[in-house]
């Protein structure tokens, strides 16, 4: 097993990581200081036009349903919101990674956010939540991504240990002495992003420890759940992950038909979209 602090300097090191974290990072910085005018943030975007391409791209597409067509960074910013476009360029990442390891991992994050989203919407949780919620969506098994790419030696072994009857994050934990949800927190936390998204994500699998953001994580942990339920798994579950009876306590007027309706329709709509999508070339902006 290897020890936290060795898996925190093989992070280091890392090599081939889709360069979207720097932006990431430099963005949560820039909005973050309130002196920042939204016409600096647009022109830092607007640096590379491969990142600048894919965000328009996404800021028009069906997962919005803006009737509007966006065609500049500074009208993205000024319809859809800063954070909206931070989530925009956060996808980019995302899905530049899942293309390297696995699109089933790509789809069930996009299920995830879509869920969670819509979760959040009905049980009035107020912003700037609903943005963190969905951001949340998207990343949550970023650790997972970059065990996949960057750990493939300990992907395996976590592999046979979970064909013995393991429980995915245990076998993680045996193996990298961390769960993918552990490590994706780990990875946010450096990259700058609030707290909320790193509790919920790591505890997304076990959201009655979190303490903070219980109510959160548990939405998360529900959606995650429903997402697998509906035949989008992540790749190291092949049948339906841990469930906390306990989220349904703390949602007992939720419309999960309602939810899961709007999921199926949205998704649909949205697949279309990431199959042209995958077809574009990789973000380059370092």
């Amino acid at each position: 097993m290897e020890s936290k602090k060795s898996i925190k300097s093989r992070l280091q090191k890392l090599e081939g990581l889709p360069p979207v974290p720097k932006v990431v990072k430099k963005l949560n910085e820039l909005i973050q200081r309130e002196d920042v005018p939204l016409q600096k943030i647009a022109e830092f975007i607007e640096k590379d036009q491969a990142l600048t391409l894919k965000l328009l791209r996404l800021a028009n597409s069906p997962l919005y349903g803006f009737y509007k067509k966006i065609t500049t960074v500074k009208d993205a910013i000024f319809l859809l919101g800063i954070e909206t476009v931070r989530l925009l360029v956060i996808t980019s990442f995302m899905m530049s990674l899942c293309q390297e390891v696995d699109n089933l991992l790509w789809e069930h994050c996009v299920g995830v956010f879509i869920c969670v989203k819509s979760l959040a919407e009905q049980v009035a949780i107020k912003e700037p939540f609903v943005h963190a919620l969905a951001t949340a969506g998207l990343l949550h098994d970023i650790g997972l991504g970059i065990i996949m790419l960057h750990f493939k030696d300990c992907y395996q072994k976590i592999k046979s240990l979970i064909k013995k009857g393991i429980n995915p994050c245990e076998a993680e934990r045996e193996v990298l002495g961390m769960s993918h949800t552990e490590l994706g927190a780990l990875l946010l936390k450096d990259w700058g992003f609030p707290e909320i998204l790193v509790e919920v994500i790591k505890g997304h699998h076990s959201p009655e420890k979190v303490k903070k953001f219980k109510k959160e994580a548990f939405l998360l942990h529900l959606a995650d759940f429903l997402v697998h339920a509906r035949g989008y798994p992540e790749p190291l579950f092949s049948g339906l992950p841990p469930f906390e009876k306990k989220a349904l306590e703390y949602f007992k007027k939720l419309d999960l038909k309602k939810i899961l309706a709007e999921f199926e329709k949205r998704f649909d709509e949205f697949r279309f979209f990431l199959l042209e999508l995958e077809e574009k070339p990789s973000l380059t902006l370092s």
